[in-house]
């Protein structure tokens, strides 16, 4: 007897448990595949922007450039935070801001209220851009949690038909348990399949959106830094 003598001569329940493995396992694999796609264009460019970055500094012309840069995180921070500092830039009174009757303290109060406004966008532009990245990522680790137990439950199933074969045949034989055995061992090997990619996958795209969070952290360190030193330039 041969694997598809045996796929043959499962029960139904078991068929049905290793349909729904197999999708869970086609679903997760294209997860995986499209994740690693979009994980290489965003390492892409966000090395091709930083490496713009250092060298244009707080320049108009990367605002403009960085809109080419759909994926990263970093372009999209820039984005953000360069529209809302040309919002606030236009929208103040330079003649109030600069007058005499401004006192010192109020003028700092201004700013640190400006800064507290610039580092609350860099957050949520950055907290998009990370929840961006992480989506779909539920799906894999619901595979890694659920298709083992669907396996396990298959597994299940096949050593009960493996019994029911003996009683109705009253022979422990070979012939009488191997369908239900092999039914019981095709769902436990179906259901790791489907379970081991996604766990090395989900705990891959985590450890990569963590390693991508650190890098926005220190790009968003920096564009504090270029504000507060006065390098904004139209």
């Amino acid at each position: 007897m041969n694997i598809s003598d045996l796929l043959f001569q499962i029960s139904p329940l078991a068929e049905t448990v290793l349909f729904l493995l197999l999708i869970l396992s086609a679903i997760s694999w294209g997860v995986i595949v499209s994740k690693m796609i979009v994980f290489i264009r965003v390492n892409k460019e966000n090395q091709t922007f930083m490496s713009a970055f250092e060298k244009a500094g707080w320049q108009s012309s990367l605002y403009e450039n960085s809109l080419d840069f759909r994926e990263s995180p970093l372009a999209k921070m820039f984005n953000a935070v360069y529209e809302k500092i040309k919002n606030m830039s236009e929208s103040k009174d330079p003649e109030i801001e600069s007058g005499p009757e401004l006192g010192s303290i109020q003028r700092a109060l201004i700013q640190s209220q400006r800064m507290e406004v610039v580092h609350n966008t860099l957050v949520q532009s950055q907290n998009s851009a990370m929840s961006q990245l992480s989506s779909k990522l539920p799906i894999l680790a619901t595979t890694a949690g659920v298709a083992p137990f669907i396996g396990l439950f298959g597994t299940v199933w096949g050593i009960v038909h493996a019994f029911m074969e003996i009683s109705h045949q009253s022979s422990a034989s070979i012939a009488a348990v191997a369908p239900g055995i092999a039914e019981a061992l095709i769902t436990t090997a179906v259901g790791l399949f489907a379970a081991i990619p996604a766990v090395i996958g989900y705990n891959y795209f985590i450890q990569r959106i963590r390693s991508m969070d650190s890098l926005a952290n220190y790009f968003r360190m920096e564009i504090k830094n270029h504000i507060l030193e006065g390098k904004w330039k139209d």
